[in-house]
């Protein structure tokens, strides 16, 4: 993907052919890919979190679990 990004921008922009400009693509590229891990983390961790929860409460009798509220 970056490769291609690169091979994009050096063709629609003729100017634009220097290292650091492929650095700094690599870099953006690379935070995104990071931002994206990290908010599917989180993600899965609430959805196990909301899953414990709802297992919790199945388990218990319906009547005590009116009760304890």
């Amino acid at each position: 993907m970056e490769n291609d990004l690169i091979s994009f921008i050096n063709k629609v922009d003729n100017i634009i052919r220097n290292k650091p400009v492929d650095i700094n693509i690599r870099l953006i590229l690379e935070d995104i890919r990071r931002t994206a891990e990290l908010a599917s983390d989180i993600a899965e961790a609430a959805m196990n979190q909301t899953i414990g929860e709802v297992i919790t409460v199945g388990r218990r009798p319906l009547r005590a679990y009116h009760k304890n509220r």
